[in-house]
């Protein structure tokens, strides 16, 4: 998640079984504090691993004024997946900006005989963009007109100049009026 102007306040993430089977994990980071990928041990509360299938990610992000976006994603599974060891979700510091993923299926002959930790990247948060640059206005509506928006109304200005001096209407309506008032004399 990208701030567009004011810094991020917190984004909540929450994940939760489509089959309601357990009650949703959620997640809450503060990017001044933490900055990094937001991951998921596959736990929903009561330590039960979530089985394979799809889970449905619920992001919201609010900026430090209380204004909030969100989004929704989707969370899969694979049958064979590696069963995550006992932790709590922690922040990784990664710099390139990612959207959520899916994990697609991949059939193996054999399971490893080792078991890996292995967690699941539901989204990114990014550093905003830096004071110095914000302070010295770069990026921000630096030009008020820009040239070729002056060059074209500059063009129909003109445009319109000359269609009316060569506009036929005002010398027929001065015609039609002497004709009337010749009628109307006699």
């Amino acid at each position: 998640m990208v701030p567009s102007y004011f810094d991020i306040g917190e984004v909540s993430v929450k994940i939760s079984d489509p089959k309601g089977r357990w009650k949703p994990v959620k997640l809450s980071y503060n990017p001044k504090k933490k900055k990094g990928d937001v991951t998921w041990d596959r736990r929903f509360p009561g330590d039960v691993i979530a089985p394979s299938g799809k889970y449905i990610v619920s992001i919201v992000a609010c900026d430090v004024h209380g204004k909030c976006a969100s989004d929704e994603g989707v969370i899969q599974i694979p049958v064979i997946a590696v069963v995550p060891p006992n932790s709590t979700p922690t922040p990784e510091a990664v710099s390139t900006p990612t959207q959520i993923d899916t994990l697609p299926f991949t059939p193996i002959a054999a399971l490893p005989t080792t078991v890996r930790p292995q967690a699941t990247k539901i989204a990114q948060i990014l550093i905003p963009v830096p004071k110095e640059i914000e302070a010295r206005g770069e990026g921000h509506g630096k030009d008020m007109f820009p040239l070729w928006v002056i060059l074209i109304l500059g063009l129909l200005c003109v445009l319109f100049a000359t269609e009316a001096l060569l506009d036929p209407r005002p010398e027929a309506l001065r015609s039609l009026a002497r004709t009337i008032n010749q009628f109307v004399k006699e």
